[in-house]
C-alpha cells in the first residue's frame, strides 16, 4: 500500500514536473514575445517622433511657402498697378503727341499760308 501511495505521489509528481516544464516553456515564450513586442514599441515611438518632426519641418515650409506666396501676390499687384500707370502715361503721351503734331501741322500750314501771301 506504501509502495502504490508512493507510486501514485511519483506519478503526481512526474506530472507536476511535465506540467512545470511546460509551463517553465510557455513563460520563456512569453517573456520573448514580450520583449519582441517592447521593442516594436520602441521602434513605433522613434518612428512617430520622426513623423512628428517631419510634420512640424512640413507645416513650417508650408508656412514659409505661404509667406513667400503671398509676398509674390503683392509685388504682382505692384506690378500690374506700375503697368496700368505706364499704360495711361502711354495713352497721355500718345495723345500729347497727336496734339503735338497737329499744332506743328497747323504751324506748318499757317507758315505756308505766309510764304505764299508773301510771294
Amino acid at each position: 500500500m506504501i509502495a502504490a501511495a508512493d507510486s501514485a505521489e511519483i506519478a503526481e509528481l512526474k506530472a507536476a514536473s511535465n506540467r512545470a516544464r511546460i509551463l517553465e516553456g510557455e513563460h520563456t515564450s512569453l517573456q520573448k514575445r514580450f520583449r519582441e513586442q517592447e521593442a516594436k514599441i520602441v521602434n513605433l515611438e522613434r518612428a512617430a517622433q520622426s513623423a512628428r518632426q517631419n510634420f512640424a519641418q512640413a507645416q513650417q515650409r508650408i508656412t514659409e511657402w505661404e509667406k513667400r506666396a503671398k509676398e509674390m501676390e503683392t509685388e504682382v499687384e505692384a506690378t500690374r498697378s506700375r503697368l496700368e500707370e505706364a499704360d495711361e502715361a502711354k495713352l497721355q503721351l500718345d495723345s500729347d503727341l497727336s496734339l503735338v503734331k497737329m499744332h506743328l501741322e497747323e504751324k506748318e500750314a499757317a507758315e505756308q499760308a505766309s510764304k505764299v501771301r508773301i510771294m
